[in-house]
């Protein structure tokens, strides 16, 4: 870490309470006017920083910013080999995530960004990433290959959920497979993609995108009607990132063991509802009744029992464009195989 890494560390973890210059300088082995400089750069990307003389200096605001050095050390109690990425701007987390696995980044890693600006969801579509969000796409590999891959992103999605309850004291919801909804509007999505091996003919690599909407922005008339945001504290965002990530590690290192399946089960608002969807060209409805124990989503029509794997439903009652223009191939248009 630098040393302007080194302060913000020391001052979030002190959060609110002043700390010395001469004792900054003392502990990371430097002159107090390496660390002015350091809180003067630190002041630049956005923190608030209060100095007071005689007293030092207190970190009183976050700005929606993150504390990257504080995610990092964290997340390596996990994995001592975790490395964390962060830029203002790109066109897609998971885009540029497969860009470092193509320079040989090691992995796991996070890589996060405060907008992108050709965020992609499922089936191809956009997805609206307004500046002020949180984007994040998590890396790894050695991972059992399951016969039911949804299971991973269930898993990501309860993962997501228990972090926002936990950062807002109020109930998430899920929307088989991959859509977190508050208050009845969609806030969250999430796009599972595995990297194949050609050379070892095998699934190499995870990496798991998710966008989660934090601030009441002015939505795409398309979207507007259904796309919500869940209010997390800015102060908040950092342990919120970390949370979604020490959760998702937790669930992976267990995924053959379907037990956590019954948190998902309890947040997912179509059970027991009647739902639309296309299967084999074929658009059909019946009533959602279970989630099985690979995460795939039973559904009684009026002729079949089905089990969904991969796709995507909405309540009859739903009117959606989206449904209307949905492509009857659930292929990823760029040679990536999608868990969801």
């Amino acid at each position: 870490m630098t040393l302007k890494d080194h302060v913000l560390l020391t001052l979030y973890r002190s959060f609110s309470q002043e700390i010395s210059g001469e004792k900054l300088a003392e502990e990371w082995g430097v002159t107090r006017a390496a660390i002015w400089k350091a809180v003067d750069s630190l002041r630049k990307d956005g923190y608030e920083i209060h100095s007071t003389s005689g007293k030092g200096y207190a970190l009183i605001s976050m700005q929606e910013r993150l504390c990257l050095p504080c995610i990092e050390l964290s997340l390596q109690e996990n994995d001592r080999n975790f490395q964390v990425f962060y830029e203002n701007t790109v066109d897609s987390t998971n885009n540029e995530s497969k860009r470092l696995l193509a320079s040989d980044v090691s992995t796991p890693f996070l890589f996060l960004a405060s907008e992108q600006s050709a965020g992609r969801g499922r089936l191809g579509r956009s997805f609206f990433s307004p500046s002020g969000g949180l984007y994040l796409s998590l890396v790894v590999s050695n991972f059992p290959l399951l016969s039911g891959g949804v299971r991973y992103t269930a898993a990501t999605a309860l993962a997501v959920a228990q972090a926002l309850e936990s950062a807002t004291g109020e109930e998430i919801s899920i929307k088989w497979v991959n859509d977190l909804y508050y208050r009845g509007k969609k806030v969250c999505g999430i796009l599972t993609e595995g990297i194949f091996d050609m050379e070892n003919s095998r699934l190499s690599h995870l990496v798991v995108g998710i966008g989660i909407n934090l601030k009441d922005v002015s939505f795409p008339e398309d979207i507007k009607d259904r796309a919500g945001y869940v209010p997390v504290d800015p102060e908040k965002k950092t342990e919120l990132v970390i949370d979604i990530v020490r959760n998702i590690f937790n669930y992976f290192s267990s995924i053959e063991d379907p037990a956590f399946l019954e948190g998902y089960r309890a947040r997912c608002f179509i059970l027991g509802e009647r739902v639309q969807f296309t299967k084999n060209g074929r658009t059909l409805s019946g009533k959602a009744t279970a989630i099985d124990d690979w995460g795939g989503l039973v559904v009684e029509t009026a002729d079949e029992t089905l089990t969904l794997q991969s796709g995507e439903v909405f309540l009859e009652e739903e009117v959606s464009v989206d449904f209307q223009l949905r492509p009857d191939t659930l292929g990823d248009r760029d040679g990536d195989d999608h868990f969801d």
